[in-house]
Order: C-alpha cells, then sequence, then structure tokens
C-alpha cells in the first residue's frame, strides 16, 4: 500500500453512514472458518478469484462492502493458487461458505486459462439463485442504501440476464463488422446462423448480438439455464468464429455475446446497468455515482487515479466499519499480470 497519506475527504456524508448502523462483527465470529453452504440453497452473490493474490484481496474488499450494508447477504468465493494466500481469518470470514475451483473449469485444452471459469458459474454456484460478480469491483453503501436483497426482488421474475448496453440484430443486411472489440459478427451471423435470420426466428428474439458485460450475471437453477451455460463453455473451447485475444485467451463475453444470439435467452431489458464502469459512463463524483449504480467496477487494464482513489476510500471505510484488520489498496492490472502487461 502507498505510504502516502492523503487527508480524508471532508463533507461526504454519502459514505460516512452513521457508524449504529454497522453490523458488529464479534471478535470470536471473525475467528471461525466459513461453513459450508448446502447445494443450491436459496439466494446469494458469487464471486471468483482465481490465480492471483490481487484478486483474492479485490474479493474481500467486495464482500465487505456488501457485508456492511446486507449482512444476512449468502456470499459464496471460488478460489485457486495464491488467490487467498493474503486474506486473514477476519477477512476469510466475511464469505458465507468458500470452495476451491476444479481445474478443468479453468483448463483449456491442456492450458490454464483463469478466465474460462466465467463460462462455467452455473457449476460453481451453490445457490438456486445468483447474481455473479467480478471481484475488480465494490458495492456502494449509499445514500439510499441500495443492497443485493432489493436487487433479487428486482429480477425476482427474472430467468437469466446480464449487464449490457444493447445489442445489434444479425438479421439486417447491413452489419456493422467492428459492432463488437471480440470479433467481426458478420462472421458470427455466417458460421452459427449460416449467413440468414428468418423473420420468425427475429421475432422469436434469436440473433441479437449484445453487448454484454459479464462483470455482473444473474442466473436461477434450471435445465434451460444448465444448457446456455454448457453451450457458453462449449464457444469458449472451441470458437467457430476468428476471436479477439483477451487476458491470454479469448474473452469470456464472446461467448456469452454468441450463446445469448444462438438461443434467444436476451436480457430482460433493453440497456441493463448496475454496475459502474468509467470507461463507458465517465468520470463522475461519488455522489452521483452512487444515485444511480450498486457499485463501481475497476474493469481494464489502466486505471486512471481518481478512479482508484473513490475505490480505496470506500475499502477502507468499509473496513474501518467492520473492524477488519485492514482493507487491500489496487493497482492496474497491467502491472501485476502477465496476460495484461502487452495489452
Amino acid at each position: 500500500m502507498s505510504k502516502n497519506k492523503k487527508k480524508k475527504p471532508e463533507g461526504d456524508k454519502s459514505i460516512e453512514p452513521s457508524l449504529s448502523l454497522v453490523p458488529q462483527v464479534k471478535p470470536e465470529e471473525t475467528q471461525r472458518e466459513p461453513e459450508p453452504t448446502p447445494l443450491y440453497e436459496g439466494k446469494g452473490i458469487l464471486i471468483v478469484a482465481l490465480g492471483a493474490p490481487e484478486y483474492g484481496r479485490m474479493a474481500a474488499n467486495l464482500a465487505s462492502s456488501i457485508r456492511y450494508i446486507d449482512q444476512g447477504m449468502k456470499i459464496h468465493m471460488v478460489w485457486s493458487g495464491q488467490s487467498i494466500s493474503h486474506l486473514s481469518e477476519e477477512h476469510k470470514a466475511l464469505f458465507t461458505s468458500m470452495a476451491e475451483c476444479p481445474p478443468e473449469y479453468y483448463t483449456k485444452h491442456g492450458k490454464t486459462v483463469y478466465i474460462k471459469a466465467k463460462t462455467c458459474i452455473y457449476e460453481l454456484s451453490p445457490f438456486e439463485e445468483t447474481i455473479f460478480l467480478d471481484a475488480d469491483m465494490i458495492w456502494f453503501s449509499g445514500p439510499n442504501r441500495k443492497n443485493a436483497s432489493s436487487l433479487f426482488e428486482e429480477l425476482k421474475d427474472v430467468e437469466l440476464t446480464f449487464q449490457h448496453r444493447g445489442y445489434f440484430d444479425l438479421s439486417r443486411d447491413d452489419i456493422n463488422e467492428r459492432y463488437s472489440n471480440w470479433c467481426n459478427i458478420a462472421e458470427v451471423k455466417e458460421k452459427y446462423f449460416d449467413g440468414s435470420i428468418s423473420q420468425e426466428a427475429k421475432e422469436a428474439g434469436f440473433g441479437r448480438y449484445y453487448h454484454l458485460h459479464s462483470e455482473f450475471i444473474f442466473f436461477k437453477r434450471s435445465e434451460s439455464n444448465k444448457a446456455f451455460f454448457d453451450l457458453c463453455r462449449e464457444i469458449f473451447d472451441n470458437p467457430k468464429v476468428k476471436p479477439a485475444l483477451f487476458d491470454g485467451d479469448i474473452p469470456d463475453e464472446l461467448a456469452f455475446d454468441i450463446a445469448v444470439a444462438v438461443t434467444g435467452k436476451n436480457p430482460h431489458k433493453d440497456s441493463f446497468l448496475p454496475i459502474h464502469w468509467y470507461a463507458i459512463e465517465g468520470r463522475a463524483n461519488l455522489n452521483q455515482i452512487q444515485d444511480k449504480f450498486y457499485g463501481i467496477s475497476m474493469g481494464g487494464n489502466n486505471l486512471p487515479p481518481s478512479v482508484m482513489d473513490k475505490y480505496k476510500m470506500l475499502a477502507k471505510f468499509y473496513a474501518r466499519a467492520l473492524k477488519l484488520p485492514h482493507s487491500f489498496s489496487i493497482t492496474p492490472k497491467k502491472r501485476w499480470s502477465p496476460n495484461r502487461k502487452a495489452a
């Protein structure tokens, strides 16, 4: 962590809720090992942190932010390698349960590809209803105290959805080949739809290539969703299109994008953005962001100092409020991830 101490911002009441509202963590509770959660029980949040210790640290910060405003929410962490090597017992106790990720979920043709595990979250979740969150984000306390419980309530009639920013209709003749960063979407139409999508298929919802963001995924346990995630994994392992290079392999979002287009399992509404990402939403002050979003993402290879400062300020507050030994700082992935350094 940086040795340069910064003055605590004054006047930002949105991140300084009354400490009387903070769930008090008893010392004996922080020493217990997280208990296994029975398979397919209730609702909960899934966080996957594989490989590098930095992911485990960010997962702990995220869990503390959720636990502060929604102390009853179940949080399951999936880990591997050194990802939890720096977590104290108090940090581990933030999670309702923890499990080591089976290697087959991050192995592709004999190669370790951690990002593949996101296509396996159906198998990795112990819940009937799951909100999957990328580890590199943090939840807001917010003036309205938005929490995961209210988001589950909002999605109670939904079977599967993603954060996304609309879609391109592949039935059109004038395909925008640059719509996606992950592939030429004209190839998706050619390879997965034989170059043509009927009017009937279009009206049934097939052929929509969504601008999905896999940092937030909600799903319920069902045979239909199991088949969907099986297809995602097959596309990830054996894509029929020429994919972009991402994180040492291919983007997990490409597999989700294609699977949604092929199955017609479209997001529940046009434009669904629970999480703020500076690279698209732009930079804004914390109050403005908290009014509109549930959390803020640290996705990407680089991070502006102003964005990192918001994250660190929130992480420190939650750690102090929950009486954790400390919070974890954050640095751009380009500095510590071998797969991101060349990006």
